[in-house]
């Protein structure tokens, strides 16, 4: 009961989506889990990661 109404104001839900609005979260997570799972399936020994633009951003930091 408790754990329900937490996760209620937690996350709430819209009565109504757009389907336009829904159609482009859904192409955004795809291609985020697409991307994801790119990186998680490339062998360390072909420095995927280190080529790709993600990684400068990261050079100012170290």
């Amino acid at each position: 009961m408790h754990v329900a109404l937490i996760l209620a104001n937690l996350f709430p839900a819209e009565e109504r989506v757009n389907p336009f609005y829904f159609a482009g979260r859904a192409a955004v997570y795809g291609l985020l889990v697409f991307w994801g799972m790119k990186f998680i399936a490339t062998p360390m020994e072909t420095n995927y990661v280190g080529g790709h633009f993600m990684h400068l951003i990261n050079l100012p930091f170290h």
